[in-house]
C-alpha cells in the first residue's frame, strides 16, 4: 500500500502480486491488483501503448471480473487497436454487468 499511496504503480503492482503468490486467493488483493493494472492500463491507453493498456484491462479483468468499467476501457483500448471483436464481447459483457448490478 505505501507503493500505492506513492503513485509508484509499477512496485505497487509488484508487491501485491508478490503477495497474491503466498495468498493466491485473497479477494482483497486479487482487487488491489485489478484496481493497480486499471491505472497503469489507463496511462499506457493515453500514452499510445494500446497493446500493453489492452493487456493490462484483461489482467485487472481477470482480477475483478465484477468492474464493468475495465471491460468498457479493454473495449476502447480494442477499438483503438482495430480488433472488433474483442470490442464486442467486452461492450456486451459490460452491459450485462452492468445490468445486473443495477437490479440487485
Amino acid at each position: 500500500d505505501c507503493f500505492y499511496q506513492l503513485s509508484n504503480l509499477h512496485f505497487a503492482l509488484a508487491d501485491y502480486r508478490q503477495a497474491l503468490e503466498l495468498a493466491p486467493v485473497d479477494w482483497t488483493l486479487r482487487c488491489r491488483c485489478a484496481v493497480v493494472s486499471c491505472e497503469l492500463a489507463l496511462l499506457a491507453l493515453h500514452e499510445g501503448r494500446l497493446g500493453q493498456a489492452h493487456e493490462l484491462f484483461s489482467a485487472a479483468i481477470d482480477g475483478n471480473p465484477k468492474v464493468s468499467r475495465f471491460y468498457v476501457c479493454r473495449a476502447r483500448a480494442s477499438h483503438e487497436m482495430k480488433v472488433g471483436v474483442s470490442v464486442y464481447v467486452s461492450l456486451i459483457l459490460s452491459q450485462h454487468m452492468h445490468t445486473g448490478h443495477s437490479r440487485g
